[in-house]
């Protein structure tokens, strides 16, 4: 590709880079708005974040000799000012995305970068004209940008460049692939096409009643709008009338569509020349938006371009004068900075110090505490030394790599660890505590975890150490890659005694500081007890479970997989006489062409972003009862996903000491408090189809003559959802046991006993569930298959019967606007930033959240205070028995023969009286021979 080299410099270094401004601040704005960036004082910095990102890769890539960025005009453009309703449905700008563009024009300008804005004029013509007139002047332009309607500016010497999403390269094209991609025969006509199709974002109206396909198809044949209005006797009759009737509209659609370039200004290829700036003002932009890691890239950048690029000395930056280093976002509470001269850091290796540190621990009444391990295995893992924080900046490294030492240390910190009046202190303390178990230490007293706390904090931001000491104390740890120089053969025994004794007791150090902070704020939020009571408490109880296992029964599974493999195989010819030609199943651009190009199940078929039919399993579940091949799709999807990620896999995933998988139970990773399993997640086995449950019976008891047993929560969001609305009718039914979904039913569809049908039930379901997610008449519609006029009076006739649940849902979504989070019954919060947004998408997708975290948090602080006291009960009676699986309302236990009456009685008992509601909790309880048997 002529001018830009993605791995050298041009040779005539001759590359003009001009990047859209608004559509990339909207595509990174978008792409994190399930997890927005956020800075300690509830900034997001999404947009700023990813567009200063790809400026620097843009410039260590590329390495252009000219770059420009290009902002649409803020004042009225001549487009609207001759067409009124040119953008007028145009949604407004997202309030958290318009406070990130005054940081992307500081950035940019910090970069060095020139930003070009012109009073009505839009983007698109800025570039269009920048573009242009480089090619006079024998450059390369590359157009940064998302925007479709860039490529009929391509030419010779103009292309477009788009950023790769998810590691994925970065995509040029050039007249061949816009031509190939429009089936066009020059990129042009790209005009044409989106004049007759029009763009709904920018309110063109183009051909009402011709799309995409319709326009492309009229322009291969006719070339131009022109041509095609000269020739209209000769356009198929499907679209000769929507013409004839709109031929203004389509001049005025064609004009609208038509990029600009004609601005009467000078140009000067030199004026976006750009050179190397200082990195001050850079620096001070990512400290206020804490942006540590681009904040390291730049050093190593400008280095590796300062043999290309001239460099701007700090006093001649004022040519770029929209730059402040005065804080946009006014922060009160930043924190006190980390001092590293105040450190104070002590290795300990001979057996005289070890006992006078060891005399003085045992005499406080709180430490924070790291193990450095050589495996991240607990069963496997050997101890290569333990650090101690005990105030902050004073910490010690005792250093076990003699056996004798090892083992005299942890002989004196035994009783220390299980002496409850002592409260401990670290960072993902499961670990550390799994770790003690294998050398017969049981960690006691109350758990002070940083990283557990932080995440009742701020539940759906980063947890890691190396993050929030540069956030809240605004100091850079040694990161562990830095320890092993980025080695991943490593061996802590072979690393400087000195070196790891400073980046263990800096771990202690910075945990002790970071839980100080962390504990003032969780006492000020009211969140302390629900950090004490339940999260706390839960740290050694999943400990004791990963360390448990699950036992698994391999020669099921060898049967199993040919059981497997035959239905899959039966499956996919199945597909295949139904669909009339042998193709990929598993992929979804030939599943797609199948079911909405050959068997045309849908007329109006969901696109992807990429222009590819959806074949998501939401959007099959709509067709279900369209067409047969649905649900064979369907199954052969769960199938291969069984085989691939659960029966062929568990084989390899039994640990050779043990003979048991160990799943990891994540406690810091979901927005509501739930718990997620990970290597291997069990909480996610496929349970569709009769052959996806019997996975489950793969799991077995330990001991030949037990038994697992299956308690699960019967209902138990819906009995919360009655709970928290006070709704008397949900409550009433639930007090009488019934059914909840037959009674629904006959409540929203007026019906009795004898004339209750299943397929009744099955929408009562449907709503029911769908209520706790905020479901709309379209959702309810799709998923029921009715119209969305009946579901709509469906959801009208359910809030009639039901007032209490309206009035709670109202209630939630206000509480959130006035707070900016909701929480559960136990005080754990979910913050909720874009509930005001002005875009209704987003606003929306935050209103469900205030509705449903409620219930689904309140939960899961339920079956957690639940898996507490049920360890309780076994390590109190010193039980056989063990608690193995969480999976959201269900527990699991491996359990002895001589036990099982008790356990069954005893679990119940408990898990229907963690907390007393006005509605009853139930819960389902079973045994078997595995799991299947037993739920």
């Amino acid at each position: 590709m002529n001018g830009l080299n993605g791995n050298n410099l041009p040779n005539n270094h001759n590359a003009f880079v001009i990047v859209d401004a608004m559509a990339m601040a909207f595509r990174y704005y978008y792409a994190l708005i399930r997890r927005p960036m956020r800075t300690s004082y509830g900034l997001n910095t999404s947009a700023v974040y990813g567009f200063t990102n790809m400026l620097l890769d843009i410039l260590s890539k590329y390495k252009p000799r000219y770059i420009a960025i290009a902002f649409d005009s803020e004042e009225e453009t001549l487009r609207k000012k001759e067409f009124d309703y040119y953008k007028a449905q145009r949604p407004p700008m997202p309030e958290e995305l318009a406070k990130n563009l005054p940081y992307i024009k500081n950035m940019i300008s910090a970069l060095g970068i020139k930003c070009i804005e012109m009073p009505g004029y839009e983007a698109d013509d800025i570039i269009g004209f920048i573009s242009q007139k480089a090619a006079e002047h024998n450059i390369y332009s590359y157009i940064v940008t998302s925007d479709k309607d860039m490529g009929q500016l391509v030419n010779d010497k103009i292309f477009i460049l788009k950023p790769g999403k998810n590691n994925e390269p970065d995509e040029i094209l050039g007249v061949k692939e816009i031509c190939e991609k429009w089936n066009i025969s020059q990129p042009q006509q790209l005009i044409d096409i989106l004049a007759i199709m029009g763009d709904a974002s920018d309110n063109i109206p183009g051909v009402p009643g011709i799309g995409e396909k319709g326009a492309i198809k009229l322009i291969s044949q006719f070339h131009s709008v022109e041509n095609l209005l000269e020739h209209l006797d000769e356009v198929p009759e499907k679209y000769k009338d929507l013409i004839s009737n709109n031929i203004d509209l389509l001049k005025d659609s064609k004009r609208l569509a038509s990029i600009n370039p004609h601005i009467d200004i000078d140009f000067n290829p030199k004026d976006f020349e750009w050179k190397i700036p200082p990195k001050e003002p850079i620096f001070a932009l990512c400290d206020e938006l804490e942006f540590r890691s681009i904040k390291s890239r730049i050093p190593e950048i400008f280095k590796q371009l300062s043999s290309i690029y001239p460099t701007i000395s700090s006093g001649q930056l004022s040519i770029f004068d929209t730059y402040t280093d005065t804080p946009l976002y006014q922060n009160d509470n930043r924190l006190t900075k980390y001092n590293p001269q105040e450190q104070n850091y002590k290795l300990l290796i001979n057996e005289a110090e070890i006992k006078e540190f060891i005399d003085v621990l045992s005499k406080v009444d709180f430490f924070v505490f790291d193990l450095e391990t050589t495996s991240l295995d607990p069963l496997v893992a050997d101890l290569v030394g333990i650090s101690f924080a005990l105030s902050p900046y004073n910490a010690v490294f005792i250093y076990c790599k003699q056996q004798n030492i090892c083992r005299l240390t942890l002989d004196l910190l035994k009783p220390i660890f299980e002496n409850e009046k002592i409260a401990k202190g670290g960072f993902n303390l499961k670990f550390d505590i799994s770790i003690l178990k294998h050398y017969n230490i049981n960690v006691s007293g109350e758990i002070r975890d940083a990283m557990v706390a932080h995440y009742i904090l701020n539940p759906e931001g980063k947890h890691n150490m190396d993050y929030l000491a540069d956030i809240y104390l605004e100091y850079k740890t040694i990161t562990f890659s830095e320890l092993v120089n980025d080695k991943k053969d490593f061996n802590l025994w072979n690393i400087d005694t000195k070196q790891l004794s400073v980046y263990a007791c800096e771990d202690s150090d910075i945990t002790l500081q970071l839980w100080n902070i962390f504990e003032q704020e969780l006492k000020e939020k009211k969140q302390y007890e629900l950090y004490i009571n339940i999260e706390s408490k839960l740290i050694p109880v999943l400990s004791t479970m990963e360390l448990n296992g699950v036992k698994i029964d391999l020669d099921f599974l060898k049967k199993f997989e040919l059981e497997l493999q035959n239905q899959i195989d039966k499956l996919a010819n199945e597909i295949y006489e139904i669909s009339g030609e042998v193709f990929n199943i598993a992929s979804p651009q030939q599943l797609g062409k199948i079911l909405f190009e050959k068997l045309n199940i849908s007329d109006k078929p969901k696109l992807t972003k990429t222009k590819q039919y959806s074949t998501s399993e939401d959007e099959l579940l709509k067709y279900q009862n369209q067409h047969p091949i649905i649900n064979k799709i369907l199954d052969y999807r769960e199938l291969t996903k069984l085989l691939n990620t659960y029966v062929s896999a568990f084989p390899k995933l039994v640990h050779p000491i043990t003979g048991k998988v160990h799943t990891n139970f994540n406690q810091t990773i979901t927005s509501t408090g739930r718990l997620s399993s990970s290597n291997p997640n069990l909480q996610n086995i496929p349970v569709r189809t009769d052959l996806g449950k019997e996975m489950r019976k793969a799991f077995i008891p330990s001991n030949i003559e037990g038994f697992i047993v299956s308690a699960d929560y019967n209902q138990i969001e819906l009995r919360l959802m009655a709970a928290l609305s006070e709704d008397e009718n949900m409550i009433n039914d639930f007090i009488k046991g019934m059914d909840i979904h037959a009674a629904t039913a006959m409540r929203i569809f007026n019906l009795t006993e004898n004339t209750l049908t299943p397929e009744f039930r099955r929408k009562a379901k449907a709503i029911n569930f769908g209520i706790i997610y905020g479901i709309s008449a379209f959702g309810l519609s799709e998923q029921l298959g009715i119209s969305r006029t009946e579901a709509k009076q469906i959801i009208e006739d359910y809030f009639t019967k039901y007032p209490g649940i309206k009035k709670y849902m109202d209630e939630s979504i206000n509480f959130a606007k006035e707070h900016g989070y909701v929480e559960t019954l136990f005080h754990r919060r979910r913050y909720l930033p874009d509930i005001k947004a002005a875009n209704a998408v987003v606003r929306g997708y935050a209103e469900r959240n205030a509705i449903n975290m409620p219930i689904q948090g309140t939960a899961a602080d339920i079956i957690k205070i639940a898996m507490i006291k049920v360890q309780e009960l076994i390590d109190k009676n010193h039980f056989s028995s063990k608690l193995i699986i969480q999976v959201h309302d269900e527990l699991v236990l491996d359990v002895v023969k001589e036990e099982l009456d008790i356990i069954e009685n005893e679990v119940k008992k408990i898990m229907e009286n963690v907390i007393h509601l006005n509605v009853p909790l139930k819960v389902d309880i079973g045994h078997g021979k595995n799991w299947l048997e037993a739920h």
